[in-house]
């Protein structure tokens, strides 16, 4: 089975979201005092990274052009820095709550490209193990924000 080229369209940008939410994690975590947010935003920082690796090897598989690497590495630089924005000087209770509107964002994207685009079934078994991953922490932060 090959992609369609909505499909290609919609894992680059899923692909770039997945860069972009690991940087975020990582800045995240370096950028918090409570250790427990520290190391949740740190592990979430390497489940994004493994995402991105995961997805970014099925797509290979495919043979698959990537899209053009430096417009690539530039809007993922520039998210970072978005993203970097978004976590500095802020409290944990204000990291939660843009955790949980990316974490929401993440959701809707996968749940966009399972439902839209035609896959092969390895890599819609990947996306669909991918969105569950993040329903999971989501749930998760959503009780955390509930011992406030």
């Amino acid at each position: 089975m090959k992609y369609t080229a909505k499909a290609i369209s919609k894992l680059q940008n899923l692909l770039e979201r997945t860069y972009e939410a690991e940087k975020g994690f990582k800045s995240a975590s370096e950028n918090t005092a409570n250790v427990f947010l520290a190391k949740y935003f740190e592990r979430k920082s390497i489940e994004r990274c493994n995402f991105g690796e995961e997805l970014n090897k099925e797509m290979k598989l495919f043979d698959i052009e990537l899209g053009k690497v430096l417009e690539l590495e530039v809007a993922i630089h520039r998210a970072w820095l978005d993203m970097k924005e978004l976590f500095e000087l802020q409290d944990g209770a204000e990291m939660l709550e843009k955790v949980l509107q990316a974490e929401k964002a993440a959701i809707e994207e996968y749940k966009e490209i399972l439902h839209e685009a035609s896959l092969p079934f390895v890599t819609h078994t990947i996306l669909l193990k991918q969105k569950e991953a993040i329903e999971t922490d989501l749930r998760t932060i959503k009780s955390l924000d509930d011992l406030k």
